[in-house]
């Protein structure tokens, strides 16, 4: 009997090219070339030996999140709360399969790659896990100026791993509570 998808692992991807404004991803295009990335205290648990990233966290002045919250709505949605909004850079050689779930503070998240160069292997794995093993259901690729917004419940990896490009790539990442419009 095959075990039912929980709602919080729901598959509800949205994908959707040219998300930002050309002139406002043309200002962030070249904004990124110029933050300070840290890797201090970016990992995914207290163990040392877990996945790290680089990041610089998106400040709450930064007007780019008024424009986020603006455009979130083409994928019908209203941001009630921002948890967590960082830019990320990412150069991960192996698959690091999880999920940014805790009802408490998000729902959703929504990834918008802002530089690299366009890869089917360089965005965006999602999984389903069963039982011990998570297995690789959907696979989106990177292109800039590309927003996926997603159920936050989802298992989900960077695909870098996969790449044949040997470069990293840098996003803006949110952890997002949501309600439909």
């Amino acid at each position: 009997m095959t075990e039912s998808i929980k709602d919080s692992e729901a598959f509800d991807i949205r994908i959707l090219d040219n998300f930002l404004p050309s002139e406002v991803f043309k200002e962030m295009h070249k904004f990124v070339d110029n933050l300070e990335w840290s890797s201090k205290d970016n990992r995914y648990t207290k163990d040392l030996n877990t996945h790290w990233w680089f990041g610089s966290l998106i400040s709450e002045e930064d007007g780019i999140r008024d424009i986020v919250k603006d455009n979130i709505k083409k994928f019908n949605k209203e941001i009630i709360k921002f948890h967590f909004a960082t830019y990320t850079l990412v150069a991960e050689k192996k698959a690091f399969v999880h999920r940014d779930y805790d009802p408490k503070y998000q729902n959703s998240q929504l990834i918008v790659y802002l530089k690299g160069d366009d890869d089917i292997h360089g965005g965006t794995g999602f999984y389903i896990k069963k039982e011990n093993e998570y297995i690789l259901n959907t696979h989106i690729g990177f292109k800039e100026n590309r927003a996926i917004f997603f159920n936050a419940g989802i298992y989900h990896s960077p695909l870098l791993w996969n790449s044949t490009i040997n470069k990293s790539r840098i996003s803006m990442v949110y952890q997002l509570m949501t309600k439909d419009l």
